[in-house]
């Protein structure tokens, strides 16, 4: 029915779209929803009436256009409703949980982090003190994840859910990690309900927040919503007119253009993970100097000395690694292979958590590493301090390490240094005499 319903608003027959969206709406347990679409009903009624005497209205076409789209949004919202009510899986499970039992308001969120932020600034100094100090960390990850949540699975905004979003998102209190996860959380709803309100959150978080991880998640965010959504979108003048004013911003033009790169480069990400598994993977463990653990390092030059067939796999290895360097560096995913099989530990059951920034702070990681200490040239230092790993990736790797023997872990975090990772060849040239 939903289908039938957006034809007949697109045809502009908003009489018949109204009737089929009272009846759909009729068989959902919300008054609220009821009362909304016999609100636009009687003011669509009115509209007519006021025609059909000759009444001059300067404002009937403002009116009209409001009230196609408050079609548009009631038909999404019915169907939206519906759908999430009865499906199965993670996303209706948090829907129908938020249903029955409303998430905190937003002005609520606020005080909460504020409230974990304020108490977990003094440095622990006894047990009861740390105690304190990773509950306030799981405060605040447990007061993200239900910003997190309580977003993803909202329908559309009132315009004081608006005011309040925004006070949050501009508030000098709320940490980058947060105004980024709030922002992944606006976009993957935008994917499936249009919302004004929300897209115009996307346009407040690019032109008045200055952290480039927030601003960065707002402008992707507002690539894919014009994207997918260009036909509602051009029903707002609004939003019309903000989406012009940026092309005149070079800034916003060039990062615009670097996201649809980056969107396109992640097409090949099923290309280079095959290219892994079926082609580098099995040629480096045909090489028993590679694969056998006990083995000393040699040079490359005795590997192919020992056996001429090795050369061969080798340049195929380094050729391959070459073209995946490539292609890592315009900004491909190259670790997809290597980090899949990481993402089975609890901290990755909840969506949040996927958009995190990486931080120690976060309780699955404080746990384990509160007490030891990483030399930041080490393996592990290079690793959570390299831009070539995404944060995801980064968890990954912490949340792995507690399952390596503890003398591994001593290894990984203090004696192998950064100036030993770096090939001597490589060394050189970028340290000319």
């Amino acid at each position: 029915m939903h289908k039938e319903i957006i034809q007949l608003l697109n045809e502009k027959r908003l009489k018949e779209a109204f009737t089929q969206i009272k009846e759909s709406a009729n068989t959902l347990n919300n008054w609220e929803l009821k009362s909304q679409v016999e609100t636009q009903q009687t003011t669509y009624e009115y509209m007519l009436q006021y025609m059909a005497m000759g009444t001059q209205d300067p404002q009937r076409e403002t009116i009209y256009n409001q009230l196609l789209c408050k079609g548009y949004e009631l038909a999404d919202k019915t169907y939206f409703l519906k759908d999430w009510g009865k499906a199965y899986g993670y996303f209706a499970d948090k829907f129908r949980k938020f249903s029955q039992t409303p998430p905190h308001s937003f002005k609520e969120i606020g005080f909460m982090l504020e409230a974990a932020k304020h108490t977990s600034a003094t440095p622990p100094n006894t047990e009861e003190e740390e105690a304190q100090k990773l509950q306030c960390y799981t405060l605040h990850k447990n007061t993200v994840d239900e910003l997190f949540n309580k977003i993803w699975v909202s329908t559309q905004w009132s315009e004081e859910d608006y005011q309040e979003a925004r006070e949050l998102l501009l508030s000098p209190s709320m940490a980058t990690n947060d105004k980024a996860v709030m922002m992944s959380a606006v976009t993957l709803n935008l994917l499936q309900l249009f919302d004004s309100r929300k897209f115009l959150l996307l346009l407040t978080a690019y032109q008045q927040t200055q952290e480039p991880a927030v601003t960065q998640r707002a402008l992707t965010g507002i690539a894919l919503a014009t994207y997918f959504q260009t036909d509602r979108i051009k029903l707002y003048p609004e939003l019309v007119s903000a989406l012009k004013l940026m092309e005149d911003d070079p800034t916003a033009l060039k990062q615009l253009h670097d996201i649809q790169i980056i969107f396109l480069l992640s097409r090949e990400t099923e290309k280079i993970d095959k290219k892994m598994r079926e082609e580098i993977i099995p040629q480096m463990m045909r090489n028993p100097n590679l694969r056998n653990s006990e083995s000393k390092v040699i040079e490359i030059e005795d590997i192919e000395d020992l056996n001429p067939e090795w050369q061969k796999d080798m340049e195929q290895i380094n050729s391959h690694i070459r073209e995946l360097g490539e292609l890592q560096m315009e900004g491909a995913d190259t670790y997809m292979t290597a980090f899949s099989q990481l993402k089975t530990f609890p901290f990755f059951q909840e969506a949040a958590h996927w958009f995190y920034l990486f931080s120690m702070k976060v309780p699955d990681l404080y746990q384990i590493f509160k007490d030891k200490e990483f030399n930041e040239k080490s393996l592990f230092g290079l690793m959570i301090n390299s831009q070539m790993f995404c944060d995801s990736d980064k968890f990954s790797f912490c949340l792995a390490m507690q399952s390596l023997p503890h003398d591994q872990q001593t290894f990984m975090r203090s004696h192998m240094k950064g100036e030993e990772l770096i090939p001597k060849e490589l060394e050189t040239s970028e340290n000319p005499e």
